[in-house]
């Protein structure tokens, strides 16, 4: 009725804003991998210095991880270094950091490497999480496909960070694979070739 106060309204209101906000995340993102797979999205190419990169990301996911007890351990070589767009390159790292932190149980261990040799620089994020099964590595890059253990376990998510990873790593003319961790949990490793011979530690 009109004359229904609005206090009353509140949480059919609240739960309208969380849809639209998520409705509009989602098309947001749909809409960048679309660009990244049709080549259309903007890049650009310019030396980046792979372990800030990584360093700075780390620094934005420990509030989360804190929150929850999560202790994110870190392993970067100095000066690992390619060429390519770092503001992408950030997106991999924190699409892949965010998962680890969220797939985690409390009170444990997220592990970060990155090492460079043989002109590739290669990220490792490791999380102590339920195993996503073998049988679903294939499918996990898909746009909107969600793990098993997301689903059975009520994690939130889009299905779209590990899709648009994948196509900004193959635009750097690299690979991301999933594997199960060891002794559990869930691996990704982004191998990255460096362009320039320079900036890749021999």
């Amino acid at each position: 009725p009109d004359a229904t106060p609005l206090g009353d309204l509140r949480e059919l209101l609240d739960v309208v804003v969380r849809n639209t906000d998520r409705l509009r995340a989602l098309v947001e993102q749909l809409l960048d991998l679309a660009a990244l797979e049709s080549g259309h999205a903007g890049a650009t190419t310019v030396p980046v210095d792979l372990t800030s990169v990584v360093a700075e990301a780390v620094v934005a996911v420990r509030p989360a991880a804190e929150a929850r007890h999560i202790t994110v351990h870190t392993d970067l070589s100095r000066q690992v270094s390619m060429t390519g767009d770092r503001d992408r390159l950030r997106q991999v790292v924190d699409h892949l950091l965010d998962n680890a932190v969220k797939y985690s149980p409390d009170k444990t261990t997220v592990t970060v490497s990155l090492t460079g040799s043989d002109d590739v620089a290669e990220l490792t994020v490791t999380d102590t999480g339920t195993s996503v099964p073998a049988d679903e590595y294939a499918q996990l890059t898909r746009r909107l496909y969600r793990g098993s253990n997301a689903r059975h376990n009520g994690i939130p998510g889009l299905g779209l960070g590990l899709a648009i990873s994948r196509a900004i790593v193959d635009r750097h003319h690299g690979t991301l694979t999933i594997a199960v961790g060891q002794p559990s949990g869930t691996t990704a490793t982004v191998r990255l070739p460096c362009t320039d011979r320079r900036l890749c530690p021999g």
